[in-house]
């Protein structure tokens, strides 16, 4: 059996791990050498093949590693995964796919992982999540089916550390969870509806560009309770009672 390269240990969320692919191909396939890819100097071009004679894998051995671009397909000659190597480990932006379609592009700088690993779901983006010398750094995103963001949770060395932002389908903010050390440690529900479609329970007005404006309660879609107004420091400049939509002086 061939020992192509040294594998990376990285968690991914695709169906079929980066680890896994390469296991089963270069397991059931058989190498055949030629001479291609002349854009790569001494390129020995070599393809592996599954069991039943279909290209397993494809790429360039240089001085007897794998170079370049390299390619792996299921027994039904399907794409599985594309990407360079260099100095033997995966370098730069890889692709998988599911069924022949795209469902994860990954950047890796010289085997780690390094920038955003964005992923799909039958061709609909389901997560973005950054991505600092092999370890999740950054804020991730998921988003719903119709693009809209879902959930935005920072990490810190490889930990959800800080604030997470949930999003309604309006793209606007209606709630937090807050992590440490990867631990949830508290959260707040907000700017909800009843089964009505009626404003219900504590909310926030926000600013454009997300500083928060104003918060309150409502009950029955009436304001009820005390309200509070905030500048654009953050500081607070009024405050109103409400009883069922109907200020108290």
């Amino acid at each position: 059996m061939f020992q192509l390269f040294k594998f990376i240990h990285n968690t991914t969320m695709t169906p079929f791990s980066f680890l896994k692919k390469f296991i089963f191909i270069i397991g059931c396939g058989q190498p055949f050498w030629s001479w291609a890819q002349p854009d790569l100097k001494d390129c020995v071009w070599t393809q592996f093949e599954h069991a039943n004679g279909s290209v397993a894998s494809e790429g360039c051995f240089v001085e007897g590693l794998p170079a370049g671009i390299w390619k792996s397909y299921d027994s039904e000659g399907v794409l599985l995964s594309e990407g360079a190597r260099k100095d033997n480990q995966p370098h730069g932006v890889w692709k998988f796919y599911q069924d022949g379609l795209l469902s994860e592009t990954t950047a890796f700088n010289h085997g780690l992982k390094e920038g955003w690993q964005t992923m799909w779901s039958k061709g609909v983006l389901t997560d973005s999540v950054p991505w600092l010398e092999g370890k999740r750094q950054g804020m991730a995103l998921s988003f719903r089916e119709d693009g809209t963001k879902r959930v935005a949770t920072p990490f810190v060395e490889d930990s959800k550390e800080g604030k997470a932002v949930l999003y309604n389908a309006n793209d606007e903010p209606h709630g937090y969870k807050w992590f440490k050390e990867d631990r949830l440690v508290a959260s707040e529900r907000f700017n909800r509806l009843d089964d009505r479609g009626r404003k219900t329970g504590p909310w926030k007005m926000f600013h454009p560009k997300g500083r928060l404006m104003e918060t309150g309660f409502y009950q029955e879609d009436l304001k009820h309770g005390t309200f509070q107004t905030f500048d654009a420091r953050g500081a607070l400049i009024a405050v109103r009672q409400f009883r069922f939509g109907v200020e108290i002086v």
